[in-house]
């Protein structure tokens, strides 16, 4: 799927095609509405993709930092074809290094999100 293709049905207006910063799977960087997002590849299923965001909203509302997708006019996600893709905000970072503090760094989120996906999924799922 062509990039200006999928970017037309999000009406996210852009004049040439897009390069994916991801290599392994269709992520694109683009601006919209004055904020930079992600418009990517998702789960499929549609159904599966539309459960996502149903649970990342769930966990939002009760407090719970999670990313969700971005507020748009048009549906989000969207079923293009035989895909899935949706629109998240673009959050800065640096590439993973595989550190020593990345690692401590890793397995201390290792150990909150089990913590926290036993305190909240037991009432969502």
């Amino acid at each position: 799927m062509q990039s200006l293709e999928i970017m037309k049905h999000f009406c996210i207006p852009v004049r040439n095609k897009l390069e994916s910063i991801y290599p392994y799977s269709p992520v694109y960087r683009v601006n919209y509405s004055g904020e930079v997002i992600v418009v990517k590849k998702t789960q499929k299923p549609f159904e599966r993709a539309k459960g996502i965001v149903s649970y990342t909203k769930y966990l939002k509302r009760n407090g719970i930092l999670v990313v969700t997708p971005v507020a748009m006019e048009v549906d989000n996600p969207q079923k293009i074809g035989e895909d899935c893709y949706i629109v998240y905000p673009f959050i800065e970072g640096r590439k993973y290094q595989g550190t020593n503090q990345e690692i401590y760094e890793a397995g201390e989120w290792r150990v909150i999100r089990q913590n926290t996906c036993m305190f909240t999924c037991r009432g969502y799922i």
